[in-house]
């Protein structure tokens, strides 16, 4: 019971730091340090639920930037993707992995489980999700996994570079 406590806790900080960073920020953030620091909660959140994970990025990543906008965005997508991953799919793996140009972003959530259903519902946090990416002009797709045995399900997110 604690230590969701504190997860919770730690997920309300983390949002109200968002919410302060976007009224503070409108330059963009280097993607390696966004990336570092997701890749961090990402470990911990998966080994807390005792699931395993891979994370692939583009290596060279110096220099680039993004807005802040879209790593809020971003953030929120990873976020749910993952909630819903382990909530709906039970996955024994979760994969990420980024792709950027010079025009977008696209980010993909990968998992193992079990989840049958790529019929997007009507809950809260895929609404969340869709309206998050329609602001910025992107994309995002639910997909069934093929690489997996079992009925994984593949989050695509593509946004643009620019968000206005």
């Amino acid at each position: 019971m604690r230590e969701k406590s504190l997860r919770l806790s730690r997920v309300s900080l983390n949002a109200l730091h968002n919410t302060i960073f976007v009224l503070e920020n409108h330059e963009p953030v280097s993607l390696n340090d966004v990336l570092v620091k997701w890749r961090l909660e990402v470990k911990e959140r998966l080994n807390y639920a005792n699931i395993g994970f891979k994370w692939l990025r583009p290596n060279k990543l110096n220099k680039i930037t993004i807005p802040a906008r879209l790593k809020i965005c971003a953030e929120h997508i990873l976020t749910e993707a993952i909630t819903n991953a382990i909530k709906y799919g039970d996955p024994a793996v979760i994969c990420i992995a980024f792709e950027i140009s010079s025009l977008t972003f696209v980010m993909e959530i990968r998992d193992n489980g079990g989840c049958k259903d790529l019929e997007w519902t009507s809950g809260l946090g895929v609404k969340i999700m869709r309206d998050r990416v329609n602001k910025l002009n992107g994309k995002i797709e639910r997909l069934k996994n093929l690489e997996s045995s079992t009925s994984g399900v593949i989050v695509r997110c593509e946004l643009p570079l620019e968000t206005g």
